[in-house]
């Protein structure tokens, strides 16, 4: 049975206990790395800077001030299929569906309170990795 590093742990420690609930009922099954839970400020505005003012792609649209990001306060996490690779994008929303079917069925149950929503169902800014209460 797959199960999370230490370091995995502690980031999914920091977030809303609903996606808590949802990532230990997910690595039962299915392996998984936490890459973001709770983001500081100079974190997100670092992120932010990502292919605007720093190189590299664009990976969110919150400045962390004007418009705040979900991991600022604990409501969403980074989680991808381990081991990562970035380039495999048919793996990466794979996994999505398996979360968002997980959680779906966690609510059912009552072992979660909140709607998940994943980032791979927007349609102007994708973000495979992302999910959210």
């Amino acid at each position: 049975m797959p199960s999370f590093s230490n370091r995995s742990l502690l980031k999914l420690a920091t977030v809303h206990p609903d996606l808590q609930t949802l990532f230990h009922e997910v690595i039962k099954e299915y392996d998984c790395t936490v890459i973001y839970g709770v983001r500081s400020l100079g974190e997100q505005q670092g992120l932010y800077a990502q292919g605007r003012t720093i190189d590299g792609n664009i990976v969110t649209n919150c400045d962390g001030v004007e418009k705040r990001s979900k991991h600022q306060d604990g409501y969403a996490v980074d989680v991808v299929p381990w081991p990562v690779d970035w380039k495999d994008f048919n793996r990466i929303r794979t996994f999505g569906w398996y979360v968002k079917g997980i959680a779906q069925m966690l609510k059912r149950c009552g072992k979660i309170d909140n709607d998940i929503r994943w980032g791979g169902d927007w349609h102007r800014f994708v973000d495979y990795p992302h999910f959210e209460i």
